[in-house]
């Protein structure tokens, strides 16, 4: 956390904290986990926002949006290299991981 500044980690917490209670489902991946998110529940933009703090502080996850407009859904994808998901699972302890 010491890449951020105390203003961005104040931010970085109240994104968070709404993204882990906007989850909707997860689904595994060989590498990682897809959360996927109703929209309205989290704009885009915060979204967006919260991925930029996570890449300063998190390099080795691999991070991507995706989104579904017909179905209303919004998907975060976070990856990485062996041994992530029980990183992950432990990162994101707000999340039920199925």
């Amino acid at each position: 956390m010491g890449a951020m500044t105390p203003e961005e980690r104040s931010r970085y917490s109240v994104l968070r904290e709404k993204l882990e209670a906007s989850v909707c489902a997860v689904a595994e991946m060989e590498n990682g986990y897809l959360l996927r998110f109703f929209s309205g529940m989290i704009a885009l933009e915060e979204m967006a926002e919260w991925v930029e703090f996570e890449e300063k502080c998190c390099p080795f996850f691999g991070l991507g949006v995706e989104t579904a407009i017909d179905e209303g859904v919004i998907g975060l994808r976070i990856t990485g290299a062996e041994g992530i998901k029980e990183f992950i699972r432990a990162e994101f302890a707000g999340v039920k991981f199925g």
